[in-house]
């Protein structure tokens, strides 16, 4: 019997719902039903007399699957009230309480880390944390083994709060960790962290930067561990913790996440895009081996020549299906804009033809292949012009296998 179709109830910040009309929402959450309920309230300003309804209604409800309280202007008292509530919660799996100052309220949120047994997505960001409040958090989430989305970025770590988080990239249930405008700790600490992420092999996203450059041995490390890191499929790197070394006439500062060619997504944020950047990502868009297929650029400026060699890098990428880019803001009109849009539809297609040819194959030999190996095939073959072609090469490998 299919599963009854989830309600995805997004509240506007204005107006701003007054007691009856929360207090009913919270009673009707609290109601067993057969759909499941994402409920985002974020922008709502949240009473004391609220909170509690709110905390009572997720100690009841076995309908709410995620929960976003973003710039709720939620003291204290009332994060440690949902906390509480959420410790013994069994349907809720995303918790987001960015926006909200809670200095005091690590310690709560740790204990419900400990203690709460379905939340897969916590989002922290711009809670006001300090040090001793990461360090808490990071220490029973690397002990949480069903936690598998952090968002920490914007609070103080410090250098526990780092300590912390490089254990917690030793738990193989974490998949993503935003970590972005956090200050960087002392460099042996910085250096344990960028070990611990070399040698992760389960962490699928990860989000770093803030506005300090990094020096030159913290480079380095950091270059290591993205360059030899095996499972990243997506980085998402803030401002400029490379700008300064660019000019060094040692090797490339960006050279870690040039040399992975593994990453499936790159988003570069709030850059001032100059040539070593460009170099960096033009290097990734024209490796042989690269799998990058979606490319983010925001906020950022470029020079004539750089944007020149970017676009001529990205219309003659076979790979790259999805751009995010202001394309007005950074210049690339007229033909160079055209360019791009046939490029990523020619991409599309060729995906879609790999794809095609790949399961004609597999359905003529029998469901024998697994479903990430078809995938594999479909991009590693995506520049065969037709189907066909792509099935003969496929089926040569195989017999030679």
């Amino acid at each position: 019997m299919a599963s009854a179709p989830a309600i995805d109830l997004h509240v506007p910040e204005s107006p701003v719902l007054d007691r009856t009309a929360l207090i009913g929402l919270f009673r009707w959450l609290a109601v067993a039903g057969s759909h499941p309920v994402a409920v985002d309230l974020s922008g709502q300003q949240l009473e004391p007399a609220m909170a509690d309804a709110l905390a009572d209604m997720l100690k009841k409800t076995v309908r709410l699957t995620s929960l976003k309280l973003i710039d709720c202007m939620l003291p204290d008292a009332d994060v440690q009230k949902v906390c509480t509530a959420m410790a013994d919660n069994k349907s809720v799996l995303a918790l987001h309480l960015c926006d909200n100052t809670c200095p005091q309220s690590a310690s709560a949120i740790a204990l419900m880390l400990q203690q709460n047994s379905t939340l897969k997505t916590l989002a922290l960001e711009s809670c006001g944390l300090e040090e001793t409040g990461i360090e808490a958090i990071g220490t029973a989430a690397s002990n949480n083994r069903i936690l598998e989305e952090l968002h920490l970025g914007d609070n103080e770590w410090g250098d526990k709060g780092w300590s912390a988080m490089t254990t917690v990239l030793e738990n193989a249930a974490l998949l993503d960790l935003r970590m972005g405008l956090v200050e960087r700790p002392l460099e042996t600490v910085f250096a344990a962290f960028c070990e611990a992420l070399e040698n992760n092999t389960t962490l699928k996203r990860l989000t770093f930067g803030d506005e300090n450059e990094l020096s030159r041995a913290q480079a380095d490390c950091l270059n290591q561990a993205l360059e030899k890191n095996a499972s990243l499929d997506h980085l998402e790197m803030l401002c400029r913790p490379f700008t300064s070394l660019s000019g060094s006439s040692q090797e490339p500062a960006h050279r870690g996440w040039i040399n992975n060619c593994r990453l499936r997504s790159v988003s570069l944020e709030a850059l001032r895009f100059t040539q070593p950047e460009c170099d960096a990502l033009t290097s990734l868009l024209e490796h042989s081996e690269s799998r990058l297929t979606s490319l983010a650029l925001k906020a950022f400026n470029v020079t004539g020549d750089v944007r020149r060699s970017l676009v001529n890098a990205i219309t003659k990428n076979r790979n790259l299906k999805h751009l995010e880019v202001d394309r007005g803001a950074v210049g690339i009109s007229g033909d160079q804009s055209d360019a791009i849009d046939r490029a990523l539809e020619r991409n599309r297609k060729l995906h879609v033809a790999a794809g095609k040819a790949v399961h004609q194959l597999w359905n003529r030999s029998g469901p024998s292949w697994p479903t990430d190996m078809a995938i594999e095939l479909g991009e590693a073959f995506a520049d065969c012009t037709t189907g066909s072609t792509m099935t003969a090469v496929v089926e040569a490998l195989f017999i030679k296998v």
